[in-house]
């Protein structure tokens, strides 16, 4: 899914620098979880974090379709999602 050098730095903010290498474990590690509903929908409910990251990019490895939702949605907007 994700190509290119192992090394290289795929996300860098103030407190983290996480290498392509990195993010392709931690991304194969969430698709095992989403190993027996592939082609399913798979809702993201989550705060801007790393393991959002690693949650849409493992769905969609699987073949699912990442629904992200804000966090800070209200009941109404999510139940109508």
């Amino acid at each position: 899914m994700l190509k290119g050098n192992n090394e290289k730095t795929a996300i860098l903010t103030e407190n983290v620098s996480l290498s392509y290498g990195t993010l392709k474990q931690e991304i194969n590690k969430y698709s095992k979880l989403f190993d027996d509903v592939s082609g399913s929908r798979i809702t993201i409910f989550s705060e801007n974090r790393l393991e959002w990251i690693y949650a849409f990019y493992a769905a969609w490895q699987n073949k699912n379709v990442p629904v992200p939702i804000d966090y800070m949605s209200g009941i109404d907007d999510v139940a109508f999602i």
